[in-house]
């Protein structure tokens, strides 16, 4: 994840093909910014997903080392260590750590909802079989 809330380095690319190659070799799986990024398709082709705000021809500015493993903020949403992120074309959502388990449970009785009205029952009748009702 990388926070750059209201920081001119927003505009900068958060991430380019170089520095996500070096990324993957040292174990990232991925990048989440509200930034933006550079070389996409680069990037994208190193099997590495990425979700951004924008994207930059410009490249990535400033030396410092990135801080791992501690609390950031992308897009508003605060992360901690060990929350679970989940991204794909549509958004990026972030769940806490402790809330994994029930989200999950939620998240599998409504795609059996859904299963069972695309096999045609009523919602009624699909919420009543999934034990909703």
């Amino acid at each position: 994840m990388q926070d750059a809330d209201g920081r001119r380095e927003q505009f900068d690319a958060a991430r380019a093909e170089d520095p996500s190659t070096y990324a993957s070799k040292v174990g990232v799986n991925g990048v989440v910014t509200n930034g933006a990024v550079r070389d996409l398709d680069g990037i994208r082709d190193l099997g590495s997903p990425v979700f951004a705000r924008a994207l930059t021809p410009r490249g990535p500015s400033g030396t410092e080392e990135i801080d791992r493993n501690v609390p950031v903020t992308v897009g508003g949403a605060p992360i901690e260590p060990g929350d679970v992120v989940v991204a794909d074309e549509s958004g990026v959502v972030v769940i806490e750590r402790d809330a994994v388990e029930d989200v999950t449970a939620t998240a599998e009785t409504e795609r059996n909802v859904e299963s069972l009205i695309h096999e045609g029952l009523s919602l009624e009748r699909a919420l009543e079989e999934a034990g909703m009702a």
